[in-house]
């Protein structure tokens, strides 16, 4: 419709208004205007974005979906709508949005763009690098569609593809500090703090102060060994913002890692949720790290008292967690029966169900649980991981048709010509005083970041030796669709992590398997005597689930070690270590391989 010269000035006057931020002016002409023309697309349009910029965001939706009434086939109606609902958190709804504005527009690359944000704030990183892709075929020009790019690589563990995405996203939009910033961040996982440092500079000379600079400023200084710059960083950054949840739990990995008793590098922790507790987030960061400590009564403690306020999926998993932790498969089993049956549906909490019917020697209705959560998640290692379990206390044959493990564990001897410099080099870089919080080693150290990602030569020609023997094993591997492990079979593949771990006296890895993994290693570089009093100490098992199973295996494989020798094997069997004890050392390289796109 067609209206007349005074209506169309209120509307320009008020979008003038909006764009000036003054929404509420701008409210009331719009208002008046949709009141008396309530047919005007414009009206209840501009009535829309004005509640949005408001948070009137019930209002907004309304006023959105009159619009859309009004014109169906407008595009930019249902983009700002798609935009409003991503505001809101209602990431599906936005997605179905954006999809349906984008079959009204195909060829809108800010459509795609949001899309893919969208996207990636669901965790759906592969769709996401689809959306940005498809945008950037059509405006390769826009800096922010590499910038999304990257992230979503990153998010998908390509850090070498990532790092191309930002650094054409610099060069369209050099003084973009939040892109110099994100580059950093992957030259630093890709084992390069230093040269991640200078993108940090180049991000404040950009005028780019958010807290996330800072964050990431201490952890490269962390990974180069500069513990006190590390924390220096850590502590300006509490000081600008003492709320900043991931701060205060870097802080007190930092301070264990180097040794600090656990009460005095928890000390600031808790007292940063004495100063602020109605934080959540905050109590929820700490009992993590309470439960990463072996802190578990004091976590129970901790999420009786959040869940009592405010309760989510997440912290039902992790109060079960520490039921177990605590041998109380029963308490926990009455947690889960308090929880939402829409909750249990969840991977962590199907897996959290499956291990406490499991240590409640229930393992028939445990494999029952996992076959219903595998239905909607069939890649998941940690399910697959327990179900092998499950499946071995009934006897199942299946347990030998997941694991396979003479035929899907592979031990190859790589070239040792080079192991001395690899030896040295590593020891250089173990900085840290003892292991991580959240991994399987105990007394003993491990690196950070993408060790084989690291451009040092020594590095760079024992991951060829690994490309070369991991082909050699995925050559030999029989088809088979219908396997979780095999049916993944790819030509390409690309390594999800790597890292290096010295075990000193009294070293090993407690039984564990790789959530984030299809392939896991152990490239062995150098290994202590062996003993006579214990034949398999040092020694790698596998087969044996951890602890709070409540279930007493042996293992079903064990292997002795040998340097220069790589074993492989699917990442979602249970392996571990045999401690062993001496003042030798065992220097090892680890990694974990996914198919590639």
């Amino acid at each position: 419709m067609t209206l007349d010269a005074s209506v169309q000035r209120d509307l320009i006057e008020a979008l003038r208004l909006l764009n000036e931020g003054k929404a509420t002016e701008a409210a009331i002409i719009v208002t008046g205007v949709f009141e008396r023309h309530p047919e005007s697309v414009d009206a209840a349009h501009l009535l829309a974005l004005c509640q949005k910029r408001l948070g009137n965001f019930l209002a907004a939706i309304t006023a959105f979906q009159s619009a859309q009434r009004l014109d169906p086939l407008n595009a930019t109606i249902a983009g700002n709508l798609a935009n409003l609902l991503s505001q809101m958190g209602d990431r599906q709804r936005s997605v179905d949005t954006y999809l349906r504005a984008l079959e009204l527009n195909p060829d809108s690359p800010e459509l795609l763009l949001n899309l893919g944000l969208t996207l990636l704030e669901q965790g759906k990183p592969e769709e996401a690098i689809d959306a940005f892709t498809a945008a950037i075929k059509k405006n390769g020009a826009m800096a922010s569609l590499w910038h999304g790019l990257g992230i979503a690589l990153r998010m998908q563990g390509d850090l070498e593809q990532a790092s191309a995405a930002l650094e054409r996203a610099i060069k369209l939009d050099p003084k973009n500090g939040k892109t110099w910033t994100a580059l950093g961040v992957i030259a630093r996982l890709r084992g390069n703090p230093s040269l991640a440092l200078q993108c940090y500079e180049q991000a404040r000379r950009a005028g780019f102060a958010a807290v996330e600079l800072l964050d990431a400023e201490a952890s490269a200084h962390f990974d180069l060994g500069d513990i006190s710059q590390a924390i220096g960083k850590v502590d300006e950054l509490l000081s600008h913002s003492p709320e900043y949840v991931p701060a205060h739990a870097m802080r007190y990995e930092m301070l264990f890692e180097q040794g600090t008793p656990i009460d005095e590098a928890l000390a600031p922790f808790r007292q940063a949720i004495e100063n602020f507790p109605e934080n959540s987030a905050l109590q929820t960061a700490f009992a993590s790290a309470l439960f990463s400590s072996g802190r578990y009564d004091e976590t129970l403690r901790v999420l009786n008292h959040l869940r009592a306020r405010s309760d989510e999926p997440a912290l039902a998993a992790l109060h079960v967690q520490t039921l177990l932790k605590l041998r109380l498969p029963d308490e926990a089993l009455k947690v889960l029966a308090r929880s939402p049956k829409a909750w249990l549906e969840q991977p962590r909490l199907a897996e959290a169900l499956a291990k406490a019917l499991i240590a409640h020697q229930d393992p028939a209705r445990a494999s029952s649980v996992l076959d219903d959560a595998l239905l909607k998640t069939p890649l998941d290692q940690a399910l697959l991981a327990t179900q092998s379990i499950a499946w071995r206390l009934l006897d199942d044959p299946r347990e030998h048709w997941l694991c396979d493990y003479d035929q899907l564990i592979w031990r190859i001897k790589l070239r040792d010509d080079h192991l001395a410099a690899l030896e040295e080099y590593l020891r250089s870089i173990h900085l840290t005083q003892r292991e991580p919080l959240r991994q399987s080693l105990r007394n003993g150290t491990q690196t950070s970041g993408n060790l084989l990602g690291r451009n040092i030569d020594v590095l760079n020609q024992t991951r060829a030796a690994i490309v070369t023997a991991l082909a050699t094993y995925l050559d030999a591997l029989p088809k088979n669709d219908r396997h979780p492990f095999l049916a993944r079979r790819s030509e390409a593949i690309r390594f999800a992590g790597s890292w290096s771990v010295l075990l000193k006296d009294g070293g090993k890895h407690a039984n564990h398997f790789h959530q984030e993994g299809w392939i896991s290693s152990a490239y062995y570089i150098s290994l202590p005597m062996k003993s006579a009093d214990d034949p398999t100490a040092g020694c790698l098992q596998f087969g044996q689930p951890s602890d709070e199973y409540g279930a007493t295996l042996e293992p079903r494989k064990v292997i002795e070690p040998v340097a220069g020798e790589l074993v492989l094997f699917p990442s979602y069997i249970w392996h571990g270590t045999v401690p062993f004890h001496g003042r030798d050392s065992r220097l090892t390289i680890a990694f974990d391989v996914v198919p590639g796109r």
